[in-house]
C-alpha cells in the first residue's frame, strides 16, 4: 500500500503551464454535490433516488510573488478566464487531478506582520470535473 505525502510536486496553470509550484504551501481538491432533484417513492413501493451534480474546486494557499511573473499577477490578469490546471501533489507518486478551471483573484492579500510572507487563500472553480490520474502500480504487480 501506497502512502503518499504532499510534495515536491506540481501546480500548473495554462495551455503552456506555467508553475506556480514555488509559491504554493497547500493545496485542496474539494468535491461538492447538490441536489438537483428529491427521492420519490411511488405508492407501489418503488422508488427513484435523489438526483446529485457534482461541483468540483481547488482551493490553495500561496506566499505571493508580486513580480510580473508571479500567481498574483496572473489571477490579476487572467480574472474570470478559463485555463486547464494540473496538481500533482508529489512528482515521485504521479497522481493528479487535472482539467479546467476559471481562474479568480483571492478574496483578500496581505500579511499579518512586517516581514511575512505577502499571503492570500484562493478557490478556483472547475469547468466540468476533474479527471483523477491514480499511481501507477508497481512494476510487475
Amino acid at each position: 500500500m501506497a502512502i503518499t505525502r504532499m510534495g515536491p510536486g506540481t501546480i500548473t496553470v495554462g495551455t503552456v503551464p506555467l508553475d506556480f509550484s514555488a509559491e504554493v504551501r497547500s493545496v485542496t481538491i474539494a468535491h461538492e454535490y447538490d441536489e438537483s432533484s428529491e427521492a420519490v417513492t411511488y405508492l407501489d413501493g418503488s422508488g427513484s433516488p435523489a438526483s446529485l451534480t457534482r461541483a468540483d474546486s481547488v482551493s490553495f494557499e500561496a506566499d505571493n510573488d508580486l513580480s510580473a511573473q508571479g500567481i498574483y499577477a496572473f489571477c490579476e490578469t487572467n480574472d474570470l478566464t478559463e485555463h486547464a490546471f494540473e496538481y500533482v501533489p508529489s512528482t515521485a507518486d504521479a497522481a493528479s487531478w487535472a482539467g479546467t478551471v476559471q481562474v479568480t483573484l483571492p478574496e483578500e492579500i496581505g500579511s499579518d506582520a512586517f516581514g511575512n510572507p505577502i499571503a492570500s487563500a484562493t478557490t478556483w472553480a472547475a469547468v466540468g470535473k476533474f479527471t483523477f490520474t491514480p499511481i501507477a502500480p508497481p512494476p510487475g504487480a
